[in-house]
């Protein structure tokens, strides 16, 4: 296996809002239970199939039935700064009284490449709190999935259970770790890597627990030549004895999964 080569650092920088390609996520509408038995309960819907299967958090028991969407919790702070990434979204569904509720807890797939934050409009319920819920200020009131919409925030992420990380060059190793390594990296990161380019290449492998050591099974050119907007043009996946995936986009996101390579 080979070392990473070190990356063309690209200058140059323009400005834009975000807005390009966004997608507009929801929760899923409610948790059905068929019986009182937890196993029963699944999701009404699963937009774009992003979404894990509901964890019961208050009971051993459901309550046959429909739970409706009580309140969604997202990113707060500065979308562009990674730190912010480390929390993540959830949807909360209640069936019953606060003192004697059922509640469901349902979250993104694959926590590690969550990169969704809120998505702040007029017709929002999004507070500053990073909370969106109904404003009738009512215990276990529903609230409408469309009022508190998700967007993934500017960079890329792996979609996937797997160890893959995305890595580039430090350009700090003389002091840190050889690469950067992350199932999930920021707009803000990509540039400092790559500058403001049509052509920024991240590669896509594997690394050890102190990242000093990173192995490429494959690479995803970026176009981020706009403040804040990342397009991705290009996936490879290389044909190495030590690669058993090769990669690909996820459809509307900026999320690459993983497949096995069938023999």
């Amino acid at each position: 296996m080979k070392k990473l080569i070190p990356l063309i650092i690209f200058s140059g920088f323009a400005t834009h809002a975000f807005s390009y390609g966004q997608t507009t996520v929801l929760c899923p509408e409610a948790v059905i239970c068929d019986s009182e038995d937890p196993k029963s309960c699944h999701l009404s819907n699963n937009p774009y199939d992003l979404w894990d299967k509901p964890k019961l958090i208050s009971s051993t028991t459901a309550i046959k039935g429909n739970y409706p969407l009580e309140f969604v919790s997202a990113n707060t702070s500065n979308e562009n700064d990674p730190n912010n990434l480390k929390r993540n979204v959830h949807c909360s569904y209640v069936n019953g009284r606060w003192e004697t509720n059922r509640a469901f807890l349902v979250s993104m797939k694959y926590e590690d490449s969550n990169i969704f934050n809120k998505l702040v409009k007029e017709s929002s319920e999004w507070n500053d709190g990073g909370y969106c819920y109904s404003k009738d200020n009512q215990a276990n009131s529903p609230v409408n999935p469309t009022l508190c919409p998700l967007v993934q925030a500017p960079g890329i992420s792996i979609f996937d259970d797997t160890n893959i990380k995305l890595f580039y060059k430090n350009p700090n190793s003389y002091f840190e770790p050889n690469y950067i390594a992350s199932k999930r990296l920021a707009f803000d990161q990509l540039y400092n890597a790559c500058g403001a380019t049509s052509t920024c290449i991240i590669d896509i492998g594997r690394c050890d627990a102190e990242n000093e050591n990173c192995f490429s099974y494959g690479s995803v050119y970026l176009d981020i030549s706009a403040k804040n907007i990342v397009k991705i043009s290009q996936i490879n996946s290389f044909k190495v004895p030590e690669n058993p995936y090769i990669f690909k986009q996820k459809p509307s996101f900026n999320m690459i999964y993983s497949e096995e390579i069938k023999n």
